[in-house]
C-alpha cells in the first residue's frame, strides 16, 4: 500500500471586476477647461480629474457677495437706533430686519455660489485608475453628464461559478490563476 496526496482540480471560468468603481459626473454645467488625466493613469484620492471653466461661477459668486453686502447694509440701517431698546425687543427686531433686508437669502446665495465654484473641479473620491474618459477639453457638458469612470483594481474581485458538489474540493491555496494576482479571503 502506498500513501500519497490525491489532487483534484476544478476548472471554471470567471469574471474579474474591481471591488470599487464609480462614474464621475458633472455636478454643474460648464466647458471642460482642463483634463489633467488620461485613461489607465493611476490617481490618488482627491486628485482633480476634470476642471471646468470657472469664470461664470466666479462671477456668480461675486454677484452673490455684492447682494450680501447690500443686504447687510439694509439690515444695519433698520437697526440703526435700536441700541437703547430692551434685549428681547432688540432680538425680535433683528429677526424681522433679517427677513426684510433679505440677509438670510443673500447668505444662502453666497454659500451656493461658493459650492458651485468648488464643483467646477471634479475630484476622484478614492485612489485608483482612470477608465472610460468621455470628455475632451473644450467640450460643453451639462449637469449630470458622465465624465469618466474611476476604478480601484487593488484587489480584484473574481466571480466564478462552480458546481455545488465541487465546493468541498476548493481551497484558496490550490486556486491557480494564470496572471499573478494577490488574493484575499
Amino acid at each position: 500500500m502506498v500513501l500519497d496526496t490525491l489532487v483534484l482540480s476544478v476548472t471554471a471560468s470567471g469574471q474579474a471586476e474591481a471591488w470599487r468603481w464609480t462614474r464621475l459626473t458633472a455636478e454643474v454645467a460648464g466647458r471642460v477647461d482642463r483634463l489633467p488625466v488620461r485613461e489607465s493613469q493611476t490617481i490618488g484620492a482627491g486628485a482633480v480629474v476634470v476642471a471646468l471653466d470657472p469664470v461664470d461661477k466666479q462671477l456668480a459668486l461675486e454677484e452673490a457677495e455684492a447682494t450680501l453686502r447690500e443686504a447687510e447694509a439694509r439690515f444695519r440701517e433698520q437697526l440703526l437706533f435700536d441700541a437703547d431698546l430692551p434685549a428681547d425687543v432688540r432680538a425680535e427686531r433683528e429677526q424681522a430686519a433679517r427677513l426684510k433686508s433679505g440677509l438670510d437669502r443673500a447668505e444662502i446665495q453666497v454659500k451656493k455660489a461658493r459650492l458651485d465654484l468648488e464643483r467646477t473641479r471634479v475630484r476622484s473620491p478614492f485612489a485608483g485608475r482612470v477608465a472610460s474618459v468621455a470628455v475632451v477639453p473644450g467640450q460643453l457638458v451639462g449637469q449630470g453628464a458622465e465624465l469618466m469612470t474611476v476604478v480601484d483594481l487593488d484587489p480584484i474581485k473574481v466571480q466564478v461559478q462552480v458546481l455545488e458538489g465541487e465546493l468541498a474540493h476548493l481551497e484558496l491555496s490550490l486556486i491557480h490563476i494564470s496572471e499573478p494576482t494577490r488574493l484575499r479571503r
